[in-house]
């Protein structure tokens, strides 16, 4: 066989090898893409529309008002309400809606001003909740974030947690909580959803006042 003939033979062999190789990767990626259920797409679509709101929180100060609407708007404020006295309270979700806004002034969440939301997310979805941990993209580091939301069968609902840096954000306001009925011995499984909503605000009014 001639050298030229060997050249071409090689050639057309890296060539079947290189379109084969294409071939799986993009077939790999589209069952990937299409493995995704509609709830996961919706989910990253959400935080997608979310999360330069909550960013921008972070970056020029929140107040009351812009917490609160970023709230109303973002968060199952019933959900979440219930967890912690155990039925809708709209009081308890002022005190932590101002919960939330010491928690973003302080210099730990300060610490991903201007991060950007990357764009690659894993979900896990649970028969009440659906989980999506994204990374935020820093100049010189990444960290973790993830956003759970209520679900209710095929339906997704808003957000009833955020976790950044490992901080979770709303639920991170029960140790507070719990370090005031300690204190002040209060036995907060013995009272009523409503008396139980009117400490949980005591608590986080006061923590709030003290560490201004």
């Amino acid at each position: 066989m001639s050298l030229k003939k060997f050249s071409l033979g090689m050639m057309a062999m890296f060539a079947f090898l290189c379109s084969g190789f294409v071939s799986e990767s993009y077939l790999s990626k589209a069952i990937a893409n299409s493995s995704k259920t509609d709830l996961q797409t919706t989910a990253e679509n959400r935080i997608k529309e979310m999360y330069p709101e909550f960013i921008n929180l972070v970056n020029k100060g929140a107040n009351e008002q812009s917490m609160m609407k970023f709230a109303l708007a973002n968060l199952d404020t019933t959900a979440i309400s219930k967890n912690f006295c155990g039925e809708k309270n709209d009081k308890l979700i002022e005190s932590l809606v101002n919960f939330l806004l010491w928690r973003l002034k302080t210099a730990t969440l300060q610490a991903v001003k201007e991060y950007k939301l990357g764009s690659n997310f894993h979900t896990v979805e649970k028969n009440s909740t659906l989980s999506t941990k994204c990374i935020l993209n820093g100049k010189n580091d990444n960290v973790d974030m993830s956003v759970i939301f209520s679900k209710n069968s095929s339906k997704l609902g808003k957000i009833r947690e955020i976790i950044v840096l490992n901080i979770p954000l709303i639920d991170g306001a029960k140790s507070v909580m719990r370090k005031y009925f300690e204190k002040n011995g209060i036995k907060i499984n013995a009272l009523t959803p409503n008396e139980r909503a009117q400490k949980c605000c005591e608590a986080l009014d006061n923590f709030v006042k003290e560490n201004a």
